[in-house]
């Protein structure tokens, strides 16, 4: 069996760098039940992931503006592939 791994760094501005590179970014928004809202990012082998206080936090509006603009795919949900159907 094959383990896939990310590796997550710490700053929003190391993974900024190589979404434009990357071949299909992807990002997911998770909110959580305090309120706070989570985006994560994967660009590549890259990861990177950062909670907010809300939707109209600046860095948040900032990341997804940046991912918008290099047409990163958002993810509503994962799974097995030998379940989804």
């Amino acid at each position: 069996m094959v383990v896939k791994v990310v590796f997550i760094v710490k700053k929003w501005e190391d993974i900024k760098e190589h979404i434009p590179y990357a071949k299909c970014p992807l990002y997911r928004i998770i909110k959580h039940k305090d309120g706070k809202i989570e985006i994560r990012v994967k660009a590549g082998m890259m990861a990177w992931k950062g909670v907010f206080e809300s939707e109209d936090d600046s860095k948040f509006q900032e990341v997804l503006n940046t991912l918008k603009t290099y047409g990163a795919i958002e993810v509503v949900d994962a799974m097995p592939d030998e379940q989804f159907i």
